[in-house]
């Protein structure tokens, strides 16, 4: 298989994967953030700025918290 080059930038991300991944899994499974369901789309957009509400309140404890610095 051949290596296609990549960017600065998409080496940073693939770096910082797994620190996205682990904020994503918070949101979804402590903050309820996915949900299938809705029936409109102000109701999703409502349910999602109350997900992100309450995470700005209750902030993930994140130990590496500096390397989501993007410099």
């Amino acid at each position: 298989m051949k290596k296609v080059p990549r960017s600065r930038f998409e080496k940073t991300m693939s770096a910082k994967r797994s620190i996205i991944e682990t904020i994503f899994d918070y949101l979804k499974n402590n903050l309820t953030l996915w949900h299938t369901r809705h029936r409109s789309i102000n109701n999703a957009f409502t349910h999602l700025m109350a997900a992100l509400a309450q995470f700005i309140i209750k902030p993930i404890k994140i130990n590496n918290y500096k390397y989501l610095d993007m410099k």
